[in-house]
Formats: structure tokens, C-alpha cells, sequence
């Protein structure tokens, strides 16, 4: 009896220990999967107090880009007001000068048309482009009125040139009457066309025509062969006696 208490005592007291084994590794393992659990969540806020820095950061820039973008557009919106104020100022002044451009060119146009024919086409061309884009307003009065004035300096320079060329001619008012020749003017006085050795003729207007009129002096000749020779060396200065054109309605 007294053995079969003992042996249930032993029993219960090694079963007692083995239960007591099995709580611990359960509980360490509990603690193990918790201390992973916290590692993760520590890691897990790690990175999202990292993600939500960024996005701060980058609400930031946002917000610098955003406020510059409304600088930008102020800015912008009173240089349109300011440009359209100018426009509209333009579109006043255009009111008032451009009758005066109109009139200047016309002017000019007629000084062209009634002085030698050298290159008159090219300068009467010129002074109808300024007209048109003043009339469009592709520039402005003022823009056209300065390059008017610079029409008429270079026609104040053609007045004083002395010169050989080349320039078409219209002799009779017909274009088909144009043709190239070789040509001394002096100023815009007198022209004076080469059209071979020994052969020369002169411009003259007769009944608001350029006809070329045949020059049979010797002398005259002479002296228009050594004119030619003379300003195609670029000897400028010399004693000719050359026949000047007649004023239309007098005789020559």
C-alpha cells in the first residue's frame, strides 16, 4: 500500500514538471512572436513616419511652387493690362499720324516718280511697303515715319553721287520698252546711257515721259567717253562740258 502511494506520488510529481516545461516554451514563444510583432511595428512606423515626412516635404515644395505660380500670373496679368493699355495708345496715336505718314509718302512717291528713273521701281516699292504695313498695322506710325525719313536721306545721297551703272530703263512709260544699260548719272540731274564706243545718249522728260535723246556732238562725245572712263576709275572731279537736260515745257 504504502508502495503504490509512493509510486503515485512520483508519477504526478514528473507529470506536474513536464506540464510546467510545456507553459514556459508556450510562453517563450509568446514572448519571441511578440518581440517580432513590436519589431515590425516599430519598423512599420518607421516608415510611415519616413513617408509621411516626404509628403510633408513635398506639400512644402507644392505650396513654394503654388505661390510662385500665383506671383508669376499677377505679374503677368498686369504686363497684359499694361501692354493692352499701350496698344490702345498706339491705336490713338495711329489716328493721328498716320494721315501724316500717308501724306509724306505720297510726297515722296512723287518726288520718285517725277525725278531720272534710276532703280524707281525698287524705291517706289519701298516706300509703298512702309505705307501698307503702317496702314495694317504691322508697325507703327512712328516706326513708319523713321523709315521714311530714311528713304529721303538716301534720296538726299543720290543727289549728291556720281556714279556708272547698270540700271533698266522704261523709255517711253512701257514696260516693254525696259532694258539694261550702261548708265552715268550725275546726282539726280543727269543721265547720261552708253550704248557702245562713240555712242551715247542722254535722258530727257518730254510730256511726263524718260525718253533717251541721241547725242551727235563730237565733242560732246569726247568728253562723255572721258567722263565714263573717269568714274569708273573712281576719279570724281574733273572739267566737263556736258549737255544738261532741258526743264520740260522749255526749250533745251
Amino acid at each position: 500500500m504504502v508502495a503504490l502511494v509512493a509510486a503515485l506520488l512520483v508519477s504526478t510529481t514528473a507529470g506536474g514538471k513536464t506540464g510546467l516545461e510545456q507553459k514556459a516554451a508556450e510562453l517563450a514563444k509568446l514572448r519571441s512572436d511578440l518581440d517580432l510583432l513590436e519589431a515590425d511595428l516599430r519598423a512599420e512606423r518607421t516608415r510611415g513616419q519616413s513617408a509621411l515626412r516626404t509628403l510633408e516635404t513635398r506639400r512644402s515644395s507644392l505650396s513654394m511652387q503654388l505661390d510662385a505660380e500665383r506671383v508669376r500670373s499677377r505679374t503677368a496679368r498686369k504686363k497684359l493690362e499694361q501692354m493692352q493699355s499701350q496698344l490702345e495708345e498706339r491705336k490713338g496715336r495711329s489716328q493721328v499720324f498716320l494721315p501724316v505718314v500717308e501724306a509724306a509718302a505720297d510726297k515722296l512717291s512723287a518726288v520718285v516718280r517725277e525725278g531720272l528713273p534710276f532703280h524707281r521701281d525698287e524705291r517706289l516699292a519701298a516706300i509703298e511697303e512702309i505705307r501698307i504695313k503702317a496702314r495694317t498695322g504691322r508697325i507703327d506710325p512712328e516706326t513708319a515715319g523713321s523709315r521714311l525719313w530714311q528713304l529721303i536721306e538716301d534720296e538726299v545721297r543720290l543727289t549728291g553721287e556720281i556714279a556708272r551703272t547698270k540700271v533698266p530703263i522704261s523709255l517711253d512709260g512701257k514696260d516693254a520698252s525696259r532694258r539694261l544699260v550702261d548708265v552715268v548719272r550725275i546726282g539726280m540731274v543727269a543721265m547720261f546711257v552708253r550704248h557702245e564706243p562713240g555712242r551715247f545718249s542722254r535722258l530727257v522728260r518730254r510730256e511726263g515721259a524718260w525718253q533717251q535723246e541721241p547725242i551727235q556732238d563730237v565733242r560732246t562725245i569726247d568728253q562723255l567717253e572721258a567722263l565714263f572712263d573717269a568714274v569708273s576709275k573712281q576719279v570724281l572731279q574733273g572739267d566737263y562740258s556736258l549737255p544738261l537736260p532741258p526743264v520740260e515745257g522749255r526749250t533745251p
